[in-house]
């Protein structure tokens, strides 16, 4: 079965967050297409009972049009049920129509949005949701880092939404249930446009996470049996300047090894030159007998601040000769 994206879009409108959200879908190599609500309704109301649940994508605005259409009958809520297997849905243009839409689907009357101001502390991924949030369980980005411009948040104490990225007391990306279907609402009015230029001429997603994380999370979860998957999933521990002991504080080279060869990862030692009397002798053997597991990277030559800091190219190849000369005990 093909897990489809259907971008919903208003009649005759067009919609720079959805194209946005399809150059996220081709970058995962998801197939999608676009559709208006009517034709959406049309479709699935004609479609064969094998064929595979919508994974819907919108804007707040054309998402509460489709709820309030289906929800008029007892046939809409059971096509709900049967057709849709989940919605992601971002702010849009107009916060005031996200609120409604909150307050209708988490029959919370009182649940509101208010703007988020430039000290929001840290952002925090949901560690309760590993199935969605995946390797980003847990982690935590400061927000001052993040763009802090002026924009709509959720209230994180809203008990009927499952909040998945979030501050103390602000969300801006929850989880919510309605007639058994999972919406996932984006409290940010713009989706990422991978197009767009890099001002600092490299991607820091802590400048992105309301308009990127959330999307791409949703993406990662919903599509996971068609989106494109690396071979294998590969990590590097990189650790800083220890010795070549059996073990050096907390870490023991032995059950380093096995750890690797458990979860498949390698680490690289930032070496230090001028330690390469202090190593021992079983635990040098170790990387040279599991070159796929263990490296060293050769950290400075005196390890003395800005010593290669020099436009100088001839210093600069006798440094990095003498470098490798040390760490080979010549």
């Amino acid at each position: 079965m093909t897990e489809e994206a259907i971008l919903l879009r208003e009649d005759g409108g067009v919609s720079l967050g959805n194209d946005n959200l399809a150059k996220v879908l081709r970058f995962f190599g998801v197939p999608w297409r676009t559709l208006t609500m009517a034709e959406f309704l049309s479709h699935d109301r004609t479609a064969s009972d094998g064929a595979s649940k919508s994974r819907l994508l919108c804007s707040a605005e054309v998402f509460s049009r489709l709820i309030e259409e289906l929800e008029s009958s007892a046939d809409g809520i059971r096509l709900w049920q049967q057709r849709v297997h989940s919605a992601f849905v971002y702010a849009g243009e107009d916060s005031a129509v996200l609120q409604k839409l909150v307050r209708r689907i988490t029959a919370d009357d009182e649940a509101s949005l208010r703007q988020m101001n430039g000290d929001t502390g840290e952002w925090v991924v949901s560690n309760d949701l590993a199935e969605f949030c995946g390797v980003m369980s847990g982690v935590r980005m400061h927000a001052a880092a993040t763009a802090s411009k002026a924009g709509p948040v959720f209230d994180a104490a809203n008990g009927n939404a499952t909040a998945i990225i979030s501050t103390d007391r602000d969300a801006t990306f929850v989880k919510v249930e309605r007639h058994t279907v999972p919406i996932f609402l984006s409290a940010c009015g713009k989706i990422v446009d991978l197009d767009a230029a890099l001002e600092k001429g490299n991607f820091d997603v802590r400048d992105h996470v309301r308009s990127a994380v959330p999307v791409v999370l949703y993406i990662i979860w919903a599509f996971a049996e068609t989106r494109w998957h690396a071979p294998e999933a590969n990590a590097c521990l990189v650790i800083d300047d220890p010795l070549l002991k059996r073990s050096y504080g907390s870490v023991n080279f032995q059950k380093l090894l096995g750890l690797m060869e458990h979860h498949r990862f390698s680490t690289n030692v930032a070496f230090i030159p001028w330690n390469w009397r202090r190593s021992d002798p079983e635990t040098v053997r170790l990387f040279r007998e599991n070159p796929e597991k263990y490296s060293l990277s050769i950290h400075g030559c005196d390890h003395t601040g800005a010593e290669f800091g020099s436009h100088d190219q001839d210093r600069l190849r006798s440094k990095a000769r003498q470098a490798v000369d040390r760490k080979a005990g010549r």
